[in-house]
């Protein structure tokens, strides 16, 4: 299996469980893929702010992979194939701030009736003797708006950490608050 393939079976399967439930308890799950395991933690939360209602996505991904940890951080510095696994129509780096840093965006072209999505995300690299780790924060106001929703809550750290030289502990914490209402219908599908 080469690793667009693990890393989109990893989003899909987080995005199918995600949507499953909408209660605010933390739910857990286990997918065999081969020899390799992985293990969800998810829930989807109902959060009443200023009189609006929104719904907080959040998840907890850990399973050792066959994939280097320079592997890994190639797969996430190629910010063009993020759209293959985080399942988005389009992903592009915006600019290069540094060897470290970077500003990328994510186009969402959702299904009708809701509106297009966006999102304006930092994204950090650090490593140290451990593995390499990512970190992605939204950044609504540092690209133009176009005709779409911006996502303003996008809180992302992708963590490849060495196990050995062909495997790794891929861990994946994620959480968001999404630019459009979800319908009742699609949380429940």
């Amino acid at each position: 299996m080469n690793k667009h393939t693990l890393l989109t079976l990893i989003f899909i399967t987080l995005l199918s469980f995600t949507m499953q439930s909408h209660a605010n308890s933390w739910k857990q799950d286990r997918i065999r893929e081969g020899n390799s395991e992985i293990k969800i933690d998810y829930r989807i939360s109902k959060l009443k702010e200023n009189n609006d209602k929104q719904t907080k996505i959040e998840y907890e991904l850990n399973s050792i992979q066959p994939i280097s940890v320079e592997q890994c951080e190639a797969l996430l510095l190629d910010i063009k194939s993020h759209r293959v696994f985080t399942d988005d129509k389009e992903s592009k780096l915006i600019k290069t701030i540094d060897q470290d840093n970077f500003l990328i965006y994510y186009f969402t072209d959702t299904p009708w009736p809701m509106k297009n999505v966006d999102a304006v995300l930092s994204m950090s690299r650090e490593k140290d003797e451990a593995g390499i780790h990512f970190y992605l924060k939204a950044t609504p106001d540092l690209h133009p708006l176009q005709k779409v929703k911006r996502t303003k809550q996008y809180n992302s750290e992708y963590h490849c950490l060495y196990i050995d030289d062909n495997k790794s502990h891929i861990r994946i914490s994620f959480n968001s608050i999404p630019a459009i209402k979800i319908p009742k219908w699609m949380l429940n599908a």
